[in-house]
């Protein structure tokens, strides 16, 4: 599964594809600058999207969602986009890196990792 280290399969919606080559479980920030708070810790997703839509793409927090095995799920605590803190635009015909950090309870694990596109295309990676 992504989080023992493979890389997910590359999901395509709308001229925009999706796919994630590293998860970190108990990610923890360099210099403790951020820590997770008590109960809780911190997953990392580093992601490739690529626009081919035709025109510019916004991606923001909102657009990603990490539901855990207790169902509960999160938008991310921080994102960039190549680098820059998001909302960011993705020009058409680039690829640009997406990390993502969610915390989440100690005592769950992550059971899926969504990207919702639009209100009709959402991309999903589940983990066994």
């Amino acid at each position: 599964s992504l989080l023992d280290g493979q890389s997910s399969e590359e999901i395509e919606i709308s001229d925009t594809s999706f796919v994630v080559p590293v998860a970190a479980d108990r990610f923890e920030f360099t210099d403790q600058i951020w820590i997770a708070e008590e109960g809780e810790r911190f997953v990392a997703f580093l992601a490739q999207v690529t626009n081919e839509t035709g025109f510019d793409l916004e991606l923001a927090e909102g657009d990603f969602r990490l539901k855990d095995t207790d169902g509960d799920s999160q938008r991310p605590v921080f994102m960039s986009l190549d680098g820059l803190r998001a909302p960011r635009d993705l020009n058409d015909g680039n690829t640009a890196t997406v990390i993502l950090i969610f915390e989440i309870r100690t005592d769950e694990d992550p059971a899926s990792l969504s990207y919702k596109h639009d209100d009709l295309h959402t991309a999903k990676f589940e983990f066994e």
